[in-house]
């Protein structure tokens, strides 16, 4: 089931552009960087939630637009699944908020 919740996908949004455009500018001047430095770098993101620049024509680093935008629909979205096929999309969604009450509550 996906499901959206439209108060945090502004905010979503928001830190999505600000990544990007930090992403932006750790990687300007990186055209006259060598190959290895370009390789670590983008090593050094493998473990970061973001959208990787990828290597291009002669291994230049660049942003994939075509991927951003294709990706901008998934702001303020998420993927519930289980494997009780008796659940209705709505008690799947009660039963994951319990869930984050559980959690909440266990950590106090």
């Amino acid at each position: 089931m996906v499901c959206h919740n439209p108060e945090p996908a502004d905010r979503d949004a928001l830190v999505r552009d600000r990544l990007l455009a930090y992403l932006g500018e750790l990687m300007a001047g990186s055209d006259g960087w060598t190959e290895r430095l370009r390789d670590e770098f983008l090593g050094s993101l493998k473990t970061k939630p973001a959208s990787l620049p990828s290597p291009h024509q002669g291994g230049l680093l660049r942003l994939d637009a075509a991927a951003i935008k294709a990706e901008s629909h998934l702001v303020g979205k998420w993927l519930l699944s289980t494997t009780d096929s008796t659940l209705s999309p709505e008690d799947l969604a009660v039963a994951y908020k319990q869930l984050l009450q559980v959690d909440v509550v266990g950590a106090t």
